[in-house]
């Protein structure tokens, strides 16, 4: 983790409403939203990463919430 300079995660529903983003390395996100446990269902995520020497990394793809 001392190699990232920049990151930044976000989820969205199937509906396209953004469900969760942050910026800290060290995030955990317990599937809630609005301050309610969500459902079990599938998400699409965007994750771009930044490391000390310039080098991007940018991935997405999909995440299943199962209860």
């Amino acid at each position: 983790m001392n190699n990232i300079k920049t990151l930044q995660l976000i989820i969205y529903d199937r509906w396209g409403e953004k469900v969760f983003e942050t910026a800290d390395e060290n995030f955990k996100w317990d599937g809630t939203y609005n301050s309610k446990v969500l459902n079990t269902q599938m998400f699409v995520y965007f994750f771009r990463v930044q490391f000390a020497d310039q080098t991007l990394l940018n991935k997405k793809g999909n995440i299943s919430l199962i209860k």
